[in-house]
């Protein structure tokens, strides 16, 4: 399903976080972000591997180097992978 035309606060997902990030660059299954800090689950800023969620929205272009919005939910493991990546306006 293409989310291109949404906004990110119109995909909002109950208990998902958001947060902006420069994307490094991306892996099997996953995304390398620089990123601010994330209050809401008390990480500071830094520099990491992020799981892609299967259904993870890439909304628009989203390349190495952009300065994008991520949007994190917390998954029956426990662990945070990103639902979506928007390019920063």
């Amino acid at each position: 399903m293409d989310h291109s035309d949404m906004a990110m606060d119109e995909m909002m997902i109950e208990g998902a976080v958001h947060t902006k990030a420069k994307v490094n660059s991306f892996g099997e299954g996953t995304v390398n972000v620089s990123h601010d800090p994330i209050p809401a689950i008390g990480w500071p800023a830094m520099t990491m591997d992020m799981p892609l969620a299967e259904d993870a929205q890439m909304m628009g272009n989203v390349n190495v180097g952009d300065n994008v919005v991520m949007m994190l939910a917390k998954g029956e493991d426990g662990i945070y992978a990103v639902k979506a990546l928007m390019p920063e306006e």
